[in-house]
């Protein structure tokens, strides 16, 4: 049976499309896209409503016109909480309820003959009760407060009330036809008007429900739609004219505003939901975008990256076979030809994937201050922002224990999303160089470095000395252990730009050295 019964609250739920509610510490409500569970069920389309009430606004005063809806919504608000205290989900598009210990509602005729109880007297006797023990983990729903008697002492006594359930801050929600209980928002503090919408063109209610302004019976309209003739409601409306003054009008006039205003709001509303997903859609279109340009640039610098390298080894081969040839120097410039063509290409690949990068938030000076997290844009590299120098055209920042200034253009706001490795990194050649004899000395010294790096500062210098068209020059290696120049001596056995090489003379510099002469 127990099992039934919750597979029974998942089934409701589902068929009312219903959510789950969230439970608060504090009194508080807020339903949105409230539906009556029972109207669901009898009627295809039902109007979505929102309420929300808390510690700055304990009393909704609901006005409007009859048949709009306002007992509709007392009863809604009041189903949604109970059925959230009964472990049941809520028929809203969101909730946020507060489990009020006492829920009190008076809505409906409850006259009895029998206890000589006329409908006020049932009615009063239920405010009484309600007072009596409301407080702040009290709810109260009251339908037409202080109705059925006369309306300036009904509607005396109906603020009277209201205040005292202020006082005591439960949470109340009353609906009434009385005009001067409007004013309690506009004087008092907690209290809030409320309104069921009513199409003044169509002369029939919307059922929508708006909180921020009342709104007006409309009892002559209704009556005029339901078919009194037009001599009585002409007379009416004079009659009301009269007794009402021009309030009546200005809150009319303001009521009619308020529906435009609440039309338009919807309108905008629609239009931005649109916008946003044309936004969304859009973005998510310039992102594909980016990701195939990306793909394409990678896959052709790594195409055009083996053609360096294809082109490279040949550009060796041959340059093997011209040493100690009079045509070594259109080798030479067939060599720079290519660098040239190489770093303009590299170049136009970099210019075109430094476009792809990620798009930084700008440093706004005023905000930043001594130990913030900021990213170089170059090095997509996290460091910390120390202070601004140079008449706020630098920052000094730090980069783990190193200080340094750089110009606050190379500097970005901190984005914990953009700090990653670059996976795809282009390689950058340096500028060709054309080397003459006085731009290049005679020599290399290799001491302190390791293994790796003598190495490759060995061919790099051996290619610029021979482009120089250097006849000798000298490698200093050093004694040491021995292993960097018997390093050095095997690579210059094989190396094409060494025609031979010796150890060094005492005067040179001894077995430390190495004397080579170029090709």
């Amino acid at each position: 049976g127990e099992i039934d019964y919750h597979f029974a609250k998942g089934k409701y739920s589902l068929q009312t499309d219903s959510v789950p509610a969230v439970i608060l510490k504090e009194p508080k409500i807020v339903l949105r896209g409230m539906k009556n569970p029972i109207l669901t069920e009898v009627c295809e389309e039902v109007v979505e409503n929102d309420f929300t009430a808390d510690k700055d606004n304990l009393c909704t005063i609901i006005t409007g016109s009859n048949t709009g809806g306002k007992t509709v919504v007392l009863k809604t608000i009041g189903i949604c909480i109970l059925m959230a205290k009964a472990g049941f989900h809520c028929p809203c598009s969101r909730a946020e309820i507060y489990p009020f210990k006492r829920i009190y509602a008076d809505i409906g005729d409850e006259q009895n003959i029998t206890q000589s109880l006329s409908t006020f007297s049932s009615h009063m006797k239920n405010l009484i009760e309600m007072s009596e023990k409301s407080d702040e983990e009290t709810l109260i729903l009251i339908d037409e407060i202080c109705s059925g008697t006369d309306p300036a002492e009904g509607s005396a006594l109906a603020k009277a009330i209201l205040k005292d359930f202020v006082k005591k801050r439960a949470v109340s929600v009353v609906t009434t036809h009385y005009g001067e209980l409007k004013n309690l928002a506009l004087t008092e503090d907690k209290f809030e008007n409320a309104s069921v919408r009513f199409n003044s063109e169509t002369l029939k209610p919307t059922y929508q429900f708006t909180q921020g302004i009342s709104g007006s019976s409309n009892a002559v309209a209704i009556a005029e739609n339901l078919g009194l003739s037009k001599e009585i409601i002409e007379d009416a409306k004079e009659i009301y004219r009269d007794t009402s003054g021009n309030m009546a009008e200005k809150f009319s006039q303001i009521e009619q505003m308020w529906e435009k205003a609440v039309l338009l709001k919807e309108e905008a509303e629609r239009n931005y939901e649109d916008s946003e997903r044309i936004k969304e859609k859009l973005k998510q279109q310039y992102e594909e975008i980016k990701r195939e340009k990306r793909k394409i640039i990678i896959n052709y610098k790594s195409k055009t990256q083996s053609e360096f390298e294809r082109s490279k080894g040949e550009i060796e081969e041959i340059l093997k076979e011209l040493r100690g040839n009079r045509e070594i120097k259109n080798a030479l410039n067939s060599i720079r030809k290519s660098n040239i063509v190489r770093k303009d290409l590299q170049d136009k690949l970099t210019e075109e994937y430094e476009k792809l990068s990620d798009e930084y938030s700008d440093i706004d000076i005023t905000e930043i201050k001594e130990g913030d997290k900021i990213i170089i844009r170059d090095l997509n590299q996290e460091a910390q922002f120390v202070k601004i120098t140079e008449k706020g055209k630098k920052a000094l920042i730090m980069m783990g224990a190193v200080k340094t200034i750089i110009s606050l253009e190379k500097i970005a706001m901190y984005d914990k999303d953009k700090i990653k490795p670059k996976t795809k990194r282009l390689i950058h050649y340096k500028e060709p160089e054309q080397f003459i004899r006085k731009d290049i000395s005679n020599t290399v010294d290799l001491r302190g470095c390791r293994y790796e790096e003598a190495m490759k500062k060995t061919e790099e210098y051996l290619d610029k000395a021979s482009a120089a068209g250097l006849a000798s020059v000298t490698i200093i290696h050093g004694h040491g252990t021995g292993v960097l120049k018997k390093a050095i001596r095997e690579y210059l056995a094989s190396s094409p730009y060494a025609a031979k090489y010796r150890a060094g003379e005492n005067a040179e510099g001894g077995d430390g050295v190495s004397i080579v002469d170029l090709n």
